[in-house]
């Protein structure tokens, strides 16, 4: 039977789910691909749940949901952020870099044990991206209230959550007990939907964005 906090999380993925389907057609294309970020967690989550999955299963989860999670947030965030062309190749190649590091890890470095130095990569490339965000709303700012922005909500969900998420797992593999870093990354993860839940919200009601 699944813990209080973990059923939590599921009715918050699924809710979320939910909303988005039902909402699809007022939902602008880099949140559509927010949503299915939400949906391909929720398949995870339930794999993860799996008494019976093995650790090799357990770790091929991982190093494929780690880059393709790089990957997505990378589309969502050229989709939604006003930058010139020039600007637009040079993060398309780091976040490229980011990923071919993240496999070459999880190949080489990290194939038997949890690929914590892929997950502080796609933190470090979501902060940048999260950041640069932010830069970009002060330069072309735009009517709608800070409080019901969708890029906003977006992006400082992920700040907040990868932030803390290099911080806890850089060092994963150097722990013995490791209960509290799992504790940690469940209320970051809550609140990391619930920033994606507002970020779809606002932009089903505005269809604002930074494109």
């Amino acid at each position: 039977m699944l813990a209080p906090r973990f059923l939590l999380f599921f009715t918050l993925l699924s809710f979320i789910i939910v909303y988005g389907i039902v909402n699809i057609k007022r939902i602008s294309f880099g949140f559509r691909v927010l949503l299915g970020i939400v949906v391909i967690t929720l398949i995870n989550e339930f794999i993860l749940r799996n008494k019976n999955i093995n650790v090799e299963l357990l770790l091929l989860s991982y190093n494929i949901l780690i880059p393709l999670t790089l990957f997505l947030n990378l589309i969502i965030y050229m989709s939604i952020v006003k930058m010139k062309n020039q600007v637009k190749y040079t993060i398309n190649l780091l976040g490229g870099l980011a990923i071919l590091l993240i496999l070459i890890n999880s190949i080489l470095y990290q194939k038997s044990v949890f690929p914590s130095y892929s997950l502080a990569i796609l933190s470090l490339m979501v902060i940048f991206l999260s950041l640069f965000t932010f830069k970009q709303m002060l330069k072309f700012p735009v009517s709608v209230r800070l409080i019901k922005n969708e890029v906003f909500w977006f992006s400082f969900a992920n700040l907040f959550f990868y932030t803390i998420t290099f911080f806890s797992f850089l060092l994963f593999n150097f722990y013995i007990n490791v209960a509290w870093i799992t504790d940690l990354n469940i209320v970051a993860n809550i609140l990391l939907y619930i920033g994606y839940f507002l970020a779809i919200h606002f932009d089903r009601q505005t269809l604002n964005t930074f494109e």
